[in-house]
């Protein structure tokens, strides 16, 4: 075993700590000072044999880590499967014209993404900070203020009703901050299995008995608008497992000018990968050498191969197409639960007015151009399927991207007529005489598995993290540690350096 240095930094604070071995992480808000520090781990060696044929289901984030994980760790014999023409799963960018368009993951902050961005240095791929809020004059007070205006505004596109202003109150913020840190600390090691049982219940009855309201009319925007379901509806878990990611507001916000799927595509480069090749049977036997999996694609038996692990990297609650599920598999798996969310690439007949002092306008400074709206009225689950966020893509060809939400009880023609009436009610129309009725280019994402409270109470990740190894199986992906591209990885990687 051998162990890096690592520098654990707190910023605010001013002074280094330097660890040797495993780094604890620890985050710490108090009025504006902010501890932290990430977990890594020491590096050491195989746990099995490196020979194993080791199969991957999924070229996602998740599978793509876990490959890159296990060959730092010696194991060569690695293939990885996936459906599609190109890697990268949820991350997918699109170039329009020369300017790169995410339909999936868009942003980094570089103080919470270290697994992303060391893989970036690793493949050098051109990663750019776009905002720092260290630099900002006066200090964090724009930022506060934007996100108060915007909040406070309560506008809504719609005709629904009257509403009232949200009374924000900025000292809940902190105590909300506050309490999803320093009373969390299950939040720092990967996956959601030593969550205590306070967070199971749903976020808005989690806020409502510390008092703190008032604080989801900030924080729901960065959960609803970016398709993370609703408060009502979902375990606050997930919740503080993905806000501790973003509560920190000295961020550093960067973007891959080539686009979040360049980084994906250079690390497949390295690895053995099988586009096109949509996995339709696993069938795991016990043999005298031990567990052998054999795999078959596109239904065609001349392609099946002998394995001695897998691991999934695709959504659970879809293996039943192809895995021969156990008992306890099946049982767990059809308990999970996500969202449709929709990213568009929409074309206008005209340009979409985007007033930079507009409380709607979305940028992180001042002196920063309009770089889109975000329609806080529609964040409600009563405007399910409305149109969330809309971002600039080309003035002269007026094309935006376009942000929807769907608990899948709405039709694709039902997400088109709602984003029709959103834009007339912005006084804009799509151009629906332009190729498939205005629509440039639409990523319809399965997105961000859960499960209910519930299934939480019933043991639901106790159990499933039993399962990890059983029948030379593995398990990974956004269920099991929140579907970002950094926390999909973590657990990727904590995974295979604890298994492997």
């Amino acid at each position: 075993m051998y162990c890096s240095r690592q520098i654990i930094y707190v910023r605010s604070i001013g002074f280094l700590l330097i660890a040797v071995c495993n780094r604890l992480v620890l985050r710490f808000f108090m009025f504006g000072s902010i501890v932290s520090f990430g977990l890594t781990g020491c590096a050491e060696g195989p746990k099995q044999d490196v020979d194993l044929n080791i199969a991957i289901i999924g070229a996602g984030a998740a599978g793509l880590t876990a490959a890159h994980t296990l060959r730092k760790k010696g194991y060569n014999n690695i293939t990885i499967f996936e459906k599609e023409p190109q890697v990268g799963g949820k991350v997918s960018s699109f170039n329009y014209k020369g300017t790169t368009v995410e339909m999936g993951a868009i942003m980094t902050d570089e103080t919470d993404y270290p697994i992303v961005l060391s893989l970036a240095e690793e493949y050098d791929v051109e990663h750019e900070v776009f905002f720092n809020s260290l630099e900002l004059e006066p200090g964090l007070k724009p930022i506060i203020e934007k996100i108060m205006a915007r909040a406070n505004s309560c506008f809504y596109i719609t005709s629904h009703g009257d509403c009232d202003d949200y009374d924000i109150n900025p000292l809940e913020i902190v105590v909300w901050i506050t309490d999803s840190i320093v009373n969390n600390f299950w939040i720092i090691p990967p996956g959601f299995d030593k969550a205590p049982k306070s967070s199971y219940i749903d976020m808005e009855t989690y806020l409502r008995q510390r008092n703190i309201s008032s604080t989801q009319y900030v924080s729901k925007y960065f959960a609803t608008a970016y398709g993370f379901g609703y408060y009502e509806d979902v375990p606050a878990m997930y919740y503080l497992k993905y806000l501790s990611m973003i509560n920190d507001l000295q961020m550093k916000l960067g973007y891959f000018p080539e686009g979040w799927q360049s980084l994906w595509i250079k690390l497949a480069d390295s690895l053995d990968v099988r586009l096109n090749s949509s996995v339709t049977e696993v069938v795991r036997r016990e043999t005298d050498e031990g567990i052998k999996i054999d795999i078959t694609v596109n239904n065609d038996p001349t392609t099946l191969e002998e394995f001695d692990r897998v691991i999934i990297a695709s959504p659970l609650q879809n293996t039943d197409t192809f895995l021969d599920q156990t008992e306890i598999e099946r049982d767990l798996f059809e308990r999970i639960d996500s969202y449709n969310y929709v990213v568009s690439l929409v074309k206008l007949k005209s340009a979409l007015p985007l007033p930079i002092d507009s409380p709607l306008c979305i940028n992180y400074e001042p002196s920063f151009e309009c770089m889109g709206i975000t329609i806080w009225g529609n964040l409600d689950s009563a405007r399910l399927g409305h149109v969330m966020e809309i971002f600039n893509v080309n003035d002269e060809d007026h094309v935006y991207a376009v942000h929807q939400l769907n608990d899948w009880s709405l039709s694709e023609g039902d997400i088109y007529l709602k984003l029709l009436e959103d834009f007339e009610l912005l006084g804009v129309e799509v151009d629906t005489e332009f190729q498939r009725g205005g629509i440039i280019h639409q990523k319809s994402w399965d997105y961000f598995p859960h499960v209910k409270s519930q299934d939480l109470d019933a043991g639901f990740y106790q159990k499933l993290e039993s399962l990890q190894g059983r029948n030379g199986t593995y398990y990974v992906g956004g269920i099991m540690n929140f579907e970002t591209v950094e926390r999909t990885a973590q657990y990727s990687k904590h995974l295979m350096k604890s298994y492997f």
